[in-house]
């Protein structure tokens, strides 16, 4: 299959390929991550907000949170302030730091 690049500007998120191709999250913990990734840093980061937009329940998209949180791409007991998208470069420069404690942790 061919894949075709093209580059924009607007409409579009850059992200890295690193979780995409993570084999131990689920589908679903996927494809909330790259959705929360795209979203505009003011938007509201309930589960029920992330509810409202997907056709999952609350109690689904808290299990994909958990499963980011456990798999360290989510920080767990973060403020409700926290959002992905501009606090990510704080979790990368913690990333050994996190890798450590998640292998502790299993």
């Amino acid at each position: 299959m061919a894949v075709f690049r093209v580059e924009r500007n607007k409409g579009y998120t850059v992200m890295s390929s690193h979780y995409l191709r993570n084999k131990k999250l689920t589908l679903k913990a996927k494809g909330l991550l790259s959705q929360t990734l795209s979203l505009p840093e003011d938007w509201d980061y309930t589960l029920a907000r992330l509810s409202q937009i997907n056709r999952e329940s609350i109690d689904a998209v808290r299990t994909a949170v958990w499963e980011l949180e456990k798999a360290w791409y989510l920080l767990p007991g973060l403020p409700e302030t926290y959002h992905p998208q501009t606090d990510r470069r704080a979790h990368e420069e913690n990333a050994e730091e996190c890798d450590e404690i998640g292998a502790k942790q299993a």
